[in-house]
């Protein structure tokens, strides 16, 4: 009689939505794994281990010269779960940290405990290396990643309410480095994000800092929603207050501090990623959901309750798995505040069901109810590499078991 093999599961800050990491059997927590390995100023390029913090990455890079090109909202991910996931910022020059230009080298440790090092200036690798970028953690343990980085630099920030209509305009996210909005459920105004890469010096005071990015939105939002929670028929007009609390900015600052932000609000998040040309139809799918559900009779009724957010991504390359599938891509969150309940997974599952006519595919660390595998043309090339490197299944748990056998 064989014997059943113990899975095992690797967990980074648990910043994921859903139960990718989740097992009943062995979990390694990363923490331990939070090294530089290797700095090439010169070349700009960095090996890590997979447990350190990109909050913690990102102020050592600067310290010698080097920075991300582009970032997420948060810094609080570990490494490794970042290119697991396809985690992502915003601006149609880059793509997302597993984006085959930026992660050029991974090591991981196999099922049967050998070191597979994987490095994409050898031809031979290449096969391997697409599926390790976006791996979900099936491959193997990833012990070390390299990047290719770019030079420290600041960025200017400017941030205004503008109708929805204008934020649509292509020449904002075609022409700005780092472009993107949130989009108010029950209103028809957006709050418009843009960063550009300049030579001015840093000018963001601390008491600045701290209104905006710690009170504004962290802790008047909290307090607003939880007490919306108790009258929930009230979000529209709340909704629409907060695009007139929502205050212009414009400064200047390092890269990795103005392109990530401080996040102490908790909500649950779906977000999808669709071809350039499909976002209009999104943006117009989510707002008729949004009705839809708000007009329900009855205990059917869900309230959208956090505003959704809108980024552009020029396409990964060298993936198998990544939702941009090398092409331009708008990404769209849909994001609820919990105190709502729990009937925001009907919701999202409205929301997907629609989001799927417009060839939408799901952010692998967030929420998502049908199994994608069907909509990537290489999932069958990267299931047999995953096979071939664990034919026993010792990566697997219950949420990757339903992806890959259906």
């Amino acid at each position: 009689m064989s014997k059943k093999v113990r899975s095992c599961r690797v967990k980074g800050t648990g910043h994921s939505f859903n139960s990718c990491v989740a097992t009943a059997n062995t979990l390694l927590h990363s923490d331990g794994l939070n090294r530089i390995l290797h700095l090439d100023a010169a070349r700009k390029q960095v090996k890590v281990e997979a447990g350190i913090k990109l909050k913690d990455l990102n102020g050592m890079l600067w310290q010698n010269g080097l920075a991300f090109p582009s970032l997420g909202d948060i810094a609080e991910q570990a490494m490794g779960g970042l290119v697991s996931t396809g985690t992502h910022g915003t601006g149609l020059q880059w793509g997302s940290f597993s984006d085959g230009r930026g992660l050029i080298g991974l090591e991981l440790v196999l099922a049967d405990g050998s070191l597979l090092e994987l490095r994409a200036d050898r031809p031979d690798d290449r096969p391997l290396l697409e599926a390790a970028r976006v791996g979900l953690g099936a491959l193997g343990v990833i012990y070390s990643m390299t990047f290719q980085l770019d030079e420290a630099h600041n960025l200017e920030f400017c941030s205004r309410v503008v109708h929805q209509k204008e934020a649509l305009d292509p020449a904002l996210y075609k022409t700005h480095d780092h472009f993107e909005y949130f989009t108010f459920p029950f209103s028809d105004q957006v709050l418009m994000l843009i960063r550009d890469r300049s030579q001015k010096p840093a000018d963001k005071g601390k008491f600045g800092a701290w209104f905006n990015d710690i009170f504004i939105e962290n802790l008047l939002l909290d307090t607003v929603l939880r007490l919306t929670s108790l009258w929930p028929s009230k979000i529209g007009p709340v909704m629409r207050l907060m695009t007139h609390l929502a205050s212009e900015e414009h400064f200047v600052g390092r890269c990795y501090e103005v392109m990530a932000s401080i996040r102490r609000v908790r909500f649950f998040e779906m977000e999808y990623a669709f071809p350039l040309d499909q976002i209009n139809a999104a943006l117009a799918t989510y707002h008729d959901v949004n009705r839809h559900f708000a007009q329900k009779a009855g205990a059917d009724r869900y309230y959208a309750s956090f505003p959704g957010e809108v980024r552009f991504l020029g396409g990964d390359q060298g993936t198998l798995l990544s939702p941009t599938l090398g092409q331009p891509t708008a990404y769209l969150a849909a994001q609820v505040f919990p105190s709502f309940g729990p009937k925001y997974q009907g919701y999202f599952r409205a929301l997907e069901g629609e989001f799927r006519k417009l060839q939408g595919r799901p952010h692998w660390g967030k929420l998502f109810y049908r199994n994608p595998m069907g909509i990537y043309p290489r999932f069958d090339e990267w299931n047999k590499i995953r096979q071939s490197l664990d034919p026993g299944g010792k990566f697997l748990n219950p949420f990757l078991e339903t992806l890959v056998h259906g």
